[in-house]
């Protein structure tokens, strides 16, 4: 007389997390927490200049103005 075993309780060989993982990895491009941790918007367009504003003022009734020059690395206003 032969024992029947049930096979419905074997495990996987790969848990949901590396099955996950493999399927991820496949291809190119990033692949979120199964990578490098992933660089933030800030750091891939960090801007090097700033935005330049000079203030004009009227010499006779003393009102301003703030004018932008837009993005430089340096200005210099000489008189």
């Amino acid at each position: 007389m032969l024992s029947i075993v049930s096979i419905s309780h074997r495990r996987r060989k790969l848990s949901k997390g590396e099955r996950q993982k493999t399927r991820r990895a496949r291809g190119h491009g990033g692949h979120g927490r199964f990578s490098k941790i992933p660089v933030s918007e800030m750091a891939r367009r960090a801007k090097t200049k700033r935005k330049i504003q000079i203030k004009l003022v009227c010499a006779e009734c003393r009102k301003a103005a703030v004018k932008s020059l837009g993005r430089m690395a340096k200005a210099e206003i000489v008189r």
